[in-house]
């Protein structure tokens, strides 16, 4: 069957959770809870893209039985996620007309990249990304700290960088935990047009599940301790690391402050400088 894309609306809100919850039964609910962000692109420009069966009623709900969520990135490149496919019409087409769409959008935005992550098992993901020139770009263990009981002593000394120097050479240092910024597992390249973003927003969505700590730079213990109690003075429930599984280092010390492995990705990405 020949399927036709088109973008999402808030209307389509409660379809949207129905295929998510036939596709993940064990997810949260990150679509919809993403609705407002990706639909009505507050914040971001990007379109939440469904696909639909064209032998229904316009007006019948059962007509989409897919969706995907190309998002636009601080620096121009592509971010492409919340695919969801019906599993009875999983690999009958419906995923490669989800990414004709997203090819549309990142010609017409001139992306000079664009990448998507899944888990480690995400064969059927990875297959259809490689279909459409997309290289292995990374692979990554997440650990996360529930921050209940957790110690949340702030050490002295931090204050907030407000200039665009400063960060650009606090995170060229060197240090830090990835090659790539990780932020509510999204995957950024160190460039200018991200550190003057990262110089205004706190998350980029669904802060109320907690933080994740991308990089350093210094004292380790004293970067950590800073981190784990201005988000328990935030309310939060965890924070989150993720590092190359190669990292053994990195792996014995979160596992010693209480952090817990959660899962691996691996991060597919199109180059097109």
């Amino acid at each position: 069957m020949k399927y036709v894309t088109r973008a999402a609306t808030m209307a389509d809100v409660p379809r949207l959770r129905e295929v998510e919850m036939r596709t993940l039964p064990h997810f949260t609910w990150y679509t919809t809870e993403c609705a407002p962000l990706f639909i009505e692109q507050k914040g971001q420009r990007g379109e939440m893209v469904v696909a639909e069966r064209p032998d229904l009623p316009a007006d019948d709900p059962e007509r989409i039985i897919g969706i995907g969520q190309y998002s636009i990135m601080p620096d121009g490149s592509g971010w492409m996620e919340c695919l969801r496919i019906l599993p009875e019409f999983q690999r009958t087409g419906a995923g490669r007309q989800i990414y004709e769409r997203y090819q549309e959008l990142w010609n017409e935005t001139d992306a000079p990249h664009v990448a998507m992550f899944t888990d480690l098992e995400g064969f059927a993901s990875k297959s259809l990304a490689e279909l459409y020139g997309f290289r292995l770009a990374g692979t990554y263990d997440e650990y996360k700290l529930l921050l209940e009981g957790a110690d949340a002593e702030q050490p002295e000394g931090f204050v907030r960088v407000t200039d665009l120097e400063t960060v650009r050479k606090t995170l060229e240092s060197g240090e830090g935990v990835n090659d790539r910024i990780i932020l509510n597992r999204t995957y950024l390249h160190y460039n200018e047009p991200v550190y003057r973003w990262l110089l205004v927003t706190g998350a980029r969505m669904l802060e109320e599940r907690g933080w994740f700590l991308p990089f350093w730079s210094g004292d380790r213990e004293k970067c950590l301790a800073f981190a784990i109690a201005r988000a328990k003075q935030a309310g939060l429930p965890a924070l989150t690391v993720s590092f190359p599984p190669g990292r053994e280092d990195l792996k014995e010390y979160f596992e010693s402050k209480g952090f817990r492995f959660v899962f691996t990705s691996i991060v597919m990405e199109l180059d097109r400088k």
